[in-house]
């Protein structure tokens, strides 16, 4: 995977906790959930106005339990346990860890997968674990759309995840 020459969606870079982080948001109208509802300080969460999707970007602790090649479909089925919906994954796919190419030392690796609901319906993920080891961190990248919503494919969304930069390496106390 290489660094992007340009956005594939859109030209603004979306800016994450204060400017020290920053990708291309997969939506052109996004705004942010912590306008309308409490957000963790290790997440930011954007969603399309009117719209059901959801794209989070998490700052967590490196999980060094998991290799760098399984840490996407980890994190996918960590996100799938926390959805309230049982915790089962239709489709399951991973693509293996590589080089991310604008972050020296890090990698990334995807996985994707559909959750069947019930009343509410399913939900189709795509989630992307950006490895920093030299700041022991996992920046998972996910983004989760209902079935009624033209789902991104995973090609267009590993291009946002390849536009991820940081700035500011304080953010890691480094």
């Amino acid at each position: 995977f290489s660094c992007p020459d340009s956005a594939p969606f859109f030209k603004m870079a979306l800016p994450l906790f204060g400017g020290a982080l920053s990708i291309q948001p997969p939506f052109a109208n996004a705004f942010d959930v912590s306008d309308i509802r409490p957000v963790p300080d290790n997440q930011e969460v954007f969603m399309p106005r009117g719209g059901g999707s959801l794209f989070i970007v998490d700052i967590l602790e490196l999980v060094e339990s998991v290799d760098s090649d399984g840490a996407g479909m980890f994190h996918l089925e960590e996100i799938a346990r926390s959805n309230k919906r049982n915790g089962e994954l239709l489709n399951a796919a991973s693509i293996a860890a590589a080089p991310h190419g604008c972050l020296p030392g890090a990698s990334v690796s995807f996985a994707s997968g559909q959750q069947p609901g019930e009343a509410d319906g399913s939900v189709n993920l795509l989630v992307a674990c950006v490895r920093l080891p030299q700041v022991t961190s996992d920046i998972v990248i996910s983004l989760s759309s209902p079935p009624d919503e033209v789902a991104m494919s995973t090609q267009d969304f590993q291009q946002i995840v390849m536009s991820f930069k940081v700035h500011n390496m304080g953010l890691f106390g480094q």
